[in-house]
């Protein structure tokens, strides 16, 4: 879990965000509450450094957040990432803007 921890705040540092502590509701029920990495007046925001990105749980509650509360839903990931199913479909039509962080 460190390990988790230490790659979470190396992805953070490399997408130049503020650090969020503010807890969201969980829209799908999966979890009590969410606390995206950032959250601002325009913009919630989460960083991702995987190979494979699909729309899970906690992508879904970001996404539902940020649409009732009419933010834009970044997602800060690999270069290499791959969104997968519905959450591909989501960057095609606009629902989320991917941002690639060179290194991460």
């Amino acid at each position: 879990m460190a390990g988790v921890r230490a790659a979470g705040t190396t992805g953070e540092s490399l997408a130049g965000i503020v650090k969020n502590t503010t807890r969201i509701p969980s829209a799908s029920g999966k979890a009590a509450y969410r606390i995206p990495d950032e959250l601002n007046s325009s913009v919630l925001g989460e960083v991702k450094n995987v190979g494979s990105l699909g729309y899970s749980s906690q992508i879904r509650d970001f996404h539902t957040y940020a649409v009732t509360n009419d933010l834009e839903f970044v997602l800060y990931v690999r270069p290499s990432t791959v969104f997968r199913g519905q959450l591909a479909q989501l960057e095609k039509y606009g629902g989320v803007t991917r941002v690639d962080v060179p290194g991460l």
